[in-house]
């Protein structure tokens, strides 16, 4: 949105997804399909931020239609991962789980993202269904705060109401994920 409003939690070990398995799971309600300048809407981010590409190492979870705003053509909307160990400049550190039909505006959605350290495969679900895998390593221990609803960068903020967020200690299997979604 316009305002780039968000939430900001202090750093704590309780927020790293590096450190072990991890599932992290929400709702959201997204109200527009804006992306300015093909930047993602931000849901969650841990992340460096700054002018300098090469000092954004972190991860962020994200509402948008591509993986990065320089490359490709907008597409379905869906769930973006950004994951990124290092200098993070380029797209290789940016994956999308597009959803067939995209994301239906004004209504509540579920997702989740797990990490499995020893493999360091994230898998992401939509409404309660896996939609998709990424083989990616994942940033140890960023120190930065956790933003809700909004990176700390211009124009990025979600539009749209975020409620529920868990961080797990484990790998949550296809019918735990399934089991949240439908408790609603």
């Amino acid at each position: 949105n316009a305002s780039n409003s968000y939430a900001s939690l202090p750093h704590s070990e309780e927020l790293e997804v590096d450190q072990q398995d991890t599932t992290i799971h929400l709702w959201f309600y997204p109200t527009s399909t804006t992306f300015t300048s093909g930047h993602a809407q931000t849901i969650l981010a841990k992340h460096n931020t700054g002018s300098n590409p090469n000092n954004y190492e972190g991860y962020q979870i994200a509402y948008g239609d591509r993986k990065h705003p320089t490359l490709g053509t907008p597409g379905e909307t869906g769930i973006k991962i950004f994951s990124c160990v290092g200098a993070c400049g380029g797209a290789t550190h940016n994956k999308i789980f597009r959803v067939a039909g995209g994301v239906p505006l004004n209504q509540w959605h579920h997702i989740a993202i797990s990490y499995n350290m020893a493999t360091s495969v994230h898998t992401c679900y939509f409404n309660g269904q896996p939609i998709g895998t990424w083989n990616k390593s994942i940033p140890n221990g960023t120190m930065r705060d956790l933003k809700i609803g909004g990176s700390g960068d211009a124009h990025r903020s979600l539009d749209g109401k975020i409620r529920g967020i868990t961080f797990e200690n484990s790998v949550l299997s296809d019918a735990d994920v399934l089991a949240i979604y439908n408790a609603g």
